[in-house]
């Protein structure tokens, strides 16, 4: 590296932290302490390293589970009105169904777990159903006759709840 005879203070700083950085000569600073500049640039190195390696692994989300949970809860369903489709054929509850979607997003694959009670109220039937079609974000949306699945003839009562809904891309 040349060195000009008449260095000018922000060159001067130059020169003095390339010598620190590539062992070009002990900068007195770290000789006070009686430490080499190159064991102090390694131990810099490390802690570097692992500052960036902390900060980026604490920023990434590795739980896509809790984000899916988290549009999910700010997501409700209403069993509004219902009836069986097909008496003593094919029994399938016909529901309507209202979505209110309170997240920032849109959201769509709304899945919601289904049960059929009898006239003792003992659970005859349980099922999933996935309402394929969209919420816009902030929105509300009616769903009328979602066919849920096939149900015993004796079903008198029928609730409904929330499993888990998709973000709409």
């Amino acid at each position: 590296m040349g060195e000009r005879l008449h260095v000018g203070g922000r060159r001067r700083r130059i020169i003095w932290l390339n010598r620190c950085l590539y062992g070009a000569g002990d900068c007195g600073h770290f000789a006070k302490f009686g430490m080499d500049s190159l064991h102090v640039l390694l131990v810099l190195r490390i802690f570097l390293c692992l500052l960036i390696i902390g900060c980026t692994s604490g920023c990434i989300d590795n739980n896509v589970a809790s984000s899916q949970d988290k549009l999910t809860k700010n997501v409700t369903v209403q069993l509004v009105d219902w009836h069986i489709i097909g008496l003593w054929v094919v029994n399938c509850p016909s529901a309507w169904v209202c979505v209110n979607n309170y997240n920032n997003v849109g959201i769509k694959n709304i899945t919601i777990r289904y049960k059929t009670y009898g006239y003792q109220r003992q659970v005859l039937d349980t099922g999933l159903c996935t309402i394929e079609q969209k919420v816009p974000a902030g929105g509300m949306k009616n769903f009328t006759e979602q066919a849920l699945g096939l149900v015993n003839i004796e079903s008198d009562m029928l609730s409904i709840e929330l499993v888990k809904v998709e973000l709409d891309k």
